[in-house]
């Protein structure tokens, strides 16, 4: 074999590794943020983890490597050992998040958390990433023995990270959500090996073992390298750095999906590949880091204009996945990609010039990695959420302008632009201020950016990363049925557990049972911060207390048992959502209940297609196979679905509503939320456990392994063009014409008599529901039939008679025959009722 076959294979053997190596990384992120959580410390936990099995990869075992000669059987062990573990990690990782959970407790410390999370994430990833982080050093060891010294670092960089843009794609485009995440790092891991293969059959017969080459260069000094070092350990806290600073930003602006982060990822990638890839160019090194603060500034500058061209970019291309994605990959590449073009190319200019310096591959490349690891912490939790956006960005350009030392008149030529030309950088708040609506609080958080508004003088709204509406004071009654209805579900609930904060109002109506305690639990430790800004809609009652947490993990740690568990409407778009619908979830869920207890999870019909709302349907049903599903409450524009499912079936009967009414303080509390009968509750109910059935029949079931609704969920989030109510319509419909039959206690007569009823309100509720669409839809003449079909089915469902009845008084004046007409209709379909009566006398007297 010839030199440059040699030399294309191994490069294309790095490839690989790198795809398989992201593609790893990927999926052990999503393991680890299951059982250890997505709270801050956690975050940082795993991050450390994987840094610190990188750089000491590339020190001790790099350093190995420098001196040996057989770097060709070192990546092959180290092929092997990523492999290897790869398989082991994911039969392990069950039983190392059980004991994480343990060694945390319910209510840990940040530092136990931190501590515990990060002995597990070592023991989990450790001897995966220190095998990683030595693969450059080998590799770059092979190459050298054949042609030469220090001439393959860029070309290696750029192929592996090239590598590393295919695994992304691949990995969150194809084998997450059709393989799972075990099967994924099993493929990851079946690549791993054909590399080791293919490398001992290189390197079989000691063709290729030949004694070490002498490091070129090393008679520079020892002042040179540790600068070189240093500029590394810098260049990578900044270059991280700035990744954290781009992701948060780009919360603001992109659609906060898993494919937005991955598209981020993608064009990162790809901008340091390409540097990698011009390292050999003429390009000066110098002129790179003069150059670089004044791109960072332009990308803020650029981002600054990001939501309005990526809205035009949004109404231009339309709505499909495709059109979504390549919308948000342009904004980023235009944002980010002369960044990190230069600084890929930097990187490998230091590299090369750290390996003539005297310094190993192994050294220089660690030196890089501790840098890189201490960024997420230090700019993501001390600097971004101290400075802001624009303080942020400035911090970072003066950091690589500092870099050009020795070079002082450079390096002040570059901090004095900086200076002057940062003054005139905006704020970078990005947000989307609607029409007479104002700010009332922002805060920039080491998690998310939460803001709350105030629009038309009253309504105060919660919004998260700039496009996450989590509630208001104007929907406050509807807010509050989120917690009314199960716990009227229940026949004496006695301690609660509500998942999901948001305003605070759902979880304050709780309240309004006597005697009741109850946990929520809120990730998001700003949006804990600004409850007083929706009081007095949210005043907790004495037995009612919040806590920052996972949800996830807190039901798993939690040693309490509930008799009511409310998982309240989460975004199923946003990044990592999905894994609060999974049926390792509702298994947990199910294991927190008490004896009769009851679990109700929210889902916004609005935000999910069918195939997502099948899959969570699905999964549902696995744990709670006598699961009822009810409406939130008559809506076309924001309808919401309730699972409700029990440890024991559930049944009801005509008896129900008078007991839970006996209590007279949670009578008077129900009034204001239209619930002062039992046709009110039960009229909301939608399909039994056999009608679910049929609907979720054939669906992907949603799992911890498999997360279906976290890549099928932003299919939904991306259309704006969609009709909530006609889907809903459609839903009930299908429901219907499958012939429900309502959960009764039992079939005597007072209860036969009483489920009649129940179904005539159901049967007015849906009419008046088709006539919202119609409505919706331009067609009043169709709406009115639905109205009136809605009258006639119940006199308890009051809403479509309401309607005509506004109808007929805007019409009396201008058009008082077609008014009269419509009272006509309604005295006819219910004669029982005065109002149609009176209005026609009056308008007779005109």
């Amino acid at each position: 074999m010839n030199v440059r076959s040699f030399n294309w294979i191994l490069h294309g053997l790095c490839a690989a590794s790198g795809a398989s190596g992201l593609g790893l990384q990927l999926t052990w992120t999503r393991q680890l943020a299951l059982g250890l959580g997505h709270e801050l410390p956690s975050t940082w936990a795993v991050m450390t983890a994987f840094f610190l099995g990188l750089a000491l990869g590339a020190a001790v075992l790099g350093e190995w490597i420098r001196r040996s000669s057989q770097p060709l059987r070192w990546a092959a062990a180290l092929e092997l050992m990523i492999g290897a573990w790869a398989v082991l990690s994911t039969l392990m990782g069950p039983g190392l998040n059980e004991l994480a959970r343990q060694g945390m407790g319910l209510d840990p410390s940040p530092v136990r958390q931190w501590s515990v999370t990060l002995a597990v994430a070592l023991v989990g990833l450790l001897p995966a990433t220190t095998a990683m982080g030595a693969t450059l050093a080998a590799w770059e060891r092979a190459l050298a023995q054949r042609s030469g010294p220090n001439a393959w670092i860029a070309g290696l960089y750029a192929a592996n990270t090239g590598g590393a843009v295919l695994g992304v794609l691949l990995t969150v485009g194809v084998l997450h959500p059709n393989w799972g995440l075990r099967a994924t790092a099993w493929g990851c891991a079946a690549v791993n090996g054909v590399c080791a293969m293919v490398l001992l059959g290189l390197g079989r017969a000691g063709r290729w073992a030949v004694s070490p080459v002498p490091q070129t260069g090393a008679e520079t000094g020892v002042g040179m390298k540790r600068l070189l070092w240093l500029r590394l350990a810098v260049g990578g806290a900044l270059g991280l750095g700035f990744e954290v600073w781009t992701v948060r930003l780009l919360n603001l602006v992109l659609e906060g999906t898993v494919y937005t982060y991955a598209t981020v990822l993608v064009v990162w990638l790809l901008g340091t590949a390409v540097g990698g890839a011009l390292a050999r160019s003429r390009i000066r090194t110098w002129w790179a880091l003069l150059t670089l603060p004044l791109t960072l500034l332009g990308a803020g500058w650029t981002m600054a204009v990001s939501p309005g061209v990526f809205e035009a970019l949004r109404q231009q291309w339309g709505d499909s996945g495709w059109a979504v994605v390549g919308a948000e990959g342009l904004v980023v590449a235009v944002i980010v990609g002369p960044s990190t073009v230069l600084m890929g190319l930097l990187f490998c200019r230091w590299m090369e010039d750290a390996v003539r310096a005297g310094s190993g591959v192994g050294a220089a490349l660690a030196w890089n990695t501790v840098g890189a690891g201490l960024a997420p912490v230090l700019v993501g939790v001390v600097v971004f959420p101290w400075l802001g956006g624009k303080g942020t960005l400035l911090i970072l350009a003066f950091g690589y302008g500092a870099l050009l030392a020795p070079r002082w008149r450079t390096l002040g030529v570059s901090v004095g632009t900086v200076a002057v030309l940062g003054m005139f950088l905006p704020t970078l708040h990005l947000l989307n201020v609607p029409p007479r609506t104002r700010l009332v609080e922002f805060r920039e958080g080491s998690l998310d950016s939460v803001a709350v508004w105030e629009q038309l003088g009253s309504n105060v709204v919660l919004t998260v990363n700039n496009r996450f509406v989590m509630g208001g004071t104007a929907s406050a009654v509807a807010a509050a049925r989120h917690s009314y209805l199960p716990l009227l579900l229940h026949p004496e609930p006695r301690r609660a557990l509500f998942l999901g904060l948001g305003t605070g109002i759902s979880f304050a109506a709780l309240g309004a049972q006597p005697g009741l305690t109850a946990e929520a639990v809120e990730l998001v430790p700003d949006i804990v911060a600004i409850q007083s800004r929706f009081a007095p809609h949210n005043q907790l009652s004495s037995g009612l207390r919040v806590k920052v947490g996972d949800a996830r993990r807190w039901v798993r740690t939690t040693s309490e048992t509930y008799d009511v568990v409310i998982a309240d409407l989460f975004h199923p778009g946003r990044d990592g959502a999905g894994a609060l619908y999974t049926v390792e979830h509702f298994a947990a869920l199910r294991e927190v209940l008490r004896e009769r207890g009851i679990v109700c999870q929210w889902l916004p019909l609005y935000q999910l297609d069918e195939p997502t709302l099948r899959s969570i349907v699905d999964a549902f049903l696995a744990v709670f196979p006598d699961a009822q599903a009810f409406l939130l409450r008559p809506n076309i524009d924001t309808p919401v679905l309730g699972l409700v499912g029990g440890k024991e079936p559930l049944r009801w009967g005509v008896d129900w509503w008078e007991r839970r009414m006996a209590n007279a303080p949670l009578a008077e509390r129900l009034k204001a939320a239209g619930l002062t009968r039992s046709e009110n509750l039960f009229g909301l109910w939608v399909a039994g456990a056999d009608e679910l059935r049929a609907f979720a029949a054939g669906a992907t079931r949603n799992t911890d392994d498999r997360p279906a609704v976290m890549y099928s969920a932003p299919t939904a989030t991306w259309q704006r063009t969609g009709s909530p109510g006609a889907d809903l319509v459609r839903l009930l419909t299908g429901f219907a014409e499958a012939g429900t039959s309502f959960p009764m206690a039992s079939s005597d007569a007072a209860n036969r008599a009483w489920v009649e009823r129940v179904s005539d309100y159901r049967r007015a509720r849906d009419e008046f529901l088709r006539g919202l669409v119609a409505e919706d839809d331009g067609k009043p003449e169709v709406a009115e039939q639905h109205f009136l079909a809605s009258a006639r089915a119940s006199g308890v469902f009051t809403s479509g008679y309401s309607r005509l009845v506004t109808r007929a008084m805007s019409l009396a004046r201008e058009r008082p025959e077609e008014a009269r007409r419509l009272l006509e209709a309604l005295k006819e379909a219910r004669p029982e009722q005065p109002l149609a009566a009176e209005l026609l006398r009056r308008l007779g007297e005109r």
